[in-house]
Parts: structure tokens; sequence; C-alpha cells
């Protein structure tokens, strides 16, 4: 109901009422203050509106889950690192590589404050057997009792010689055996399928002995032998089951949640890769991780988003210009509409402080509905 002429209007009103005549009393003093907060926004949501990457921060942090899970991080920390995996078509120079690239980060703690690329293997000395899997375990047992007689000569008289003796005993043993099979033609359904003779101690053996006489790191050759199939690393680095890629774990300094802390690391890091690659041409290089994952689909999220912001606004301009078959106004209009968003963005930056990766978009957002205002 409109007051009538002798009533009193509202406080809030009355405010209106007064910013109103000012406004028209005072038309520039509004623009340009107007525009001043607006710069003032922009700068301060440039200098503090952060950006953050974690998926948590879509979720409310009253929950309980979310509460313990952010008790389990104060207790043990978050582990979620950055991880550069290389592939080259010789293991060794993707493990140089590996080398090279893990001392420039080690030396650089704004790119990493922790780097793991390769576990020293004297601090398993003694105690190797203890991270077998029962399985292992028992083929290891199988495979000692096998060569027992083998084992026991090198330990009587520990030579080369015995060695190359034991070696031919066995397999002659063998080949007697699977002769013998044969000849007797035994019906499969009573005696078990004879196995091929085992002759990786000698493969390996030879492979030594030219890794020697080439220099190269030595390698013992009896992991392989008593062991086929599980041929683990000796020199610690981090490398998959199919021995196709190395690894190097990097963790961000600061807070990988914050796009702009990791997004700063990821370049550092990048940086320290790109200047390592002429050493190893052959070497194909990539990142992973949670940390890059999520800068990465931040990054890609504020670049359209931005990019679909300023299409949005001069699609608007174009419309109301189109629509209304005049300049001044729209273009006044499309301004009020611009200051208002700078004012939003100020104010998001005072009263929440960050976006996510959902909320980036909400400046596009208000272009298509504050227009209709």
């Amino acid at each position: 109901m409109v007051p009538g002429a002798g009533e009193a209007l509202p406080w809030p009103a009355r405010v209106l009422e007064q910013l109103a005549r000012w406004a028209y009393e005072h038309p520039w003093r509004l623009i340009l203050g107007g525009a001043a907060v607006a710069v003032a926004s922009l700068l301060a949501a440039q200098k503090w509106l952060a950006f953050r990457t974690s998926r948590d921060d879509l979720i409310s942090s009253k929950e309980p889950y979310v509460q313990i899970y952010k008790a389990y991080q104060r207790e043990f920390g978050d582990r979620d690192d950055v991880v550069i995996v290389a592939h080259a078509p010789q293991l060794r120079r993707a493990k140089a590589f590996a080398h090279a690239l893990a001392e420039r980060l080690e030396r650089d703690p704004e790119a990493a404050r922790e780097v793991l690329y390769r576990i020293d293997p004297e601090a398993f000395r003694g105690r190797a057997l203890l991270y077998l899997t029962p399985e292992e375990l028992r083929d290891l047992g199988v495979k000692i009792r096998e060569h027992r007689e083998l084992i026991d000569a090198l330990a009587a008289v520990p030579s080369l010689a015995t060695l190359l003796r034991s070696i031919n005993r066995e397999i002659s043993s063998a080949m007697v055996g699977h002769l013998v099979s044969s000849f007797l033609g035994a019906p499969s359904e009573d005696r078990k399928e004879a196995s091929p003779l085992d002759l990786v101690l000698l493969q390996r053996l030879v492979e030594s002995v030219g890794d020697a006489m080439e220099r190269k790191p030595y390698r013992s050759v009896w992991r392989s032998f008593l062991r086929p199939g599980s041929d683990v690393d000796e020199d610690g680095y981090l490398v998959d089951d199919n021995r196709r890629f190395v690894f190097v774990l990097a963790v961000a300094p600061e807070d990988t949640s914050v796009m702009a802390s990791a997004a700063g690391a990821l370049k550092r890091i990048r940086n320290h890769i790109a200047a390592v690659r002429p050493q190893f041409p052959e070497v194909e290089v990539g990142i992973t991780g949670g940390p890059a994952l999520a800068t990465e689909e931040m990054l890609v999220s504020v670049r359209d988003t931005t990019l679909a912001s300023i299409l949005s606004l001069f699609g608007v301009g174009f419309c109301f210009v189109l629509f209304y078959r005049d300049i001044a106004r729209p273009l006044l209009a499309v301004f009020t509409l611009a200051i208002g968003l700078a004012w939003s963005f100020g104010y998001i930056t005072l009263t929440i402080g960050h976006l996510t990766i959902l909320s980036v978009a909400f400046a596009t957002i208000l272009i298509g509905m504050s227009d209709d205002f």
C-alpha cells in the first residue's frame, strides 16, 4: 500500500529516497565513486581472492566424515604428491633422468619441500625377507632346496670355478632327467609335466661378467636366480611392475588446495624438467597426481569461464543495441552491469575469500540474470 501524503515513510524507504535525491543532485560523484569502488574491488580480488581446487570445499565442513578426515590429516599429514613419470627405451636412462631431476628439485624448496625417487637398499639390509609375501617365501624355499648342492659347494669353496662346475652339474642332471623321462615315455597322468631347464643363473652370470667388463654398476645374480619373475630393482628406484616407467614423487611446498600455490610449484617443476630434458632427449616425461590434476582442472575452468564471461557481456550489450535501436543507453546499462560484477567480486573477497571449481562460474550466471534488472 502506498503511504498517504500525511503518513511517514518507513526508514528503509526514507534512506532510499535520500540516496536517490543525492544521486540526482550529484550524478558524477555517484558514478566516479561507484567506479572507484569497482576498481578497488577488482584489485582486492586480484590480490586476495583465492581459487580452491580441493573438492573438500564443495562439502560442508560440519559433516562428521569431513571432520574425521581433517583430524586424520592433522595427525598423519597429507601425502597427495605430484607424480613425475619418466619413460625411455632403456630403463637405466629413465633412472638417470629421475636422478638428475630429483637433484634439481631438492635444491629448490619453492618447487617441492620433499622429493622421493629412490629408497636406499641399505635400509633393508638384513630385513629384506620381512617384506616378502607368503607365496614369495614359499617359492624362495623351493628354489633353495632345488639348488642346495650348488649353494653348499659355493659356501665351501667360493670361487668362479666352483660356480661353473656346479652349474654344469645341475644342467647335466636336469638334461639326464628329461631324457630318461622322455625315453621311458611315462604317461602324463603318472608323472608331472617336465619343467624347462633352469638356465637363469648362467644367463645372469654371463650378463654380470659383461657388465663388469663395461664397468657398469654391479647387480647380484642371486636375486633373479632364486626369485625368477620378481626382478625388483636393487638400486631402489621407484619403477612400475612392468619395468617401463620410473617415478619421482614431489610434495608441493604450500597448500595445494590453493590454485596460486599449486600452479606456482607446478610451473617450477616443469621448468626443471625442461632444463634436464636436453641431456636425455629420448626420455618421455609426464606429470600427474592429485594436485597436478586439480590445478590443471581449475586453470582450465578459470580460463574458459573468463572467456565465457567476456563473450556474455559483449553479447548482452549487442542485444541491447540491436533490439532497443539505441547505443548510449544500452551501453550505460552494460556499464552498470560491469560495475555490479566488480562489486560482487569485492564482496566475495571480503566475506568468503575464495572461489571453488563450481562458484568460479558465477560471473557468467550474473551477467545472464542481472541484465533483466
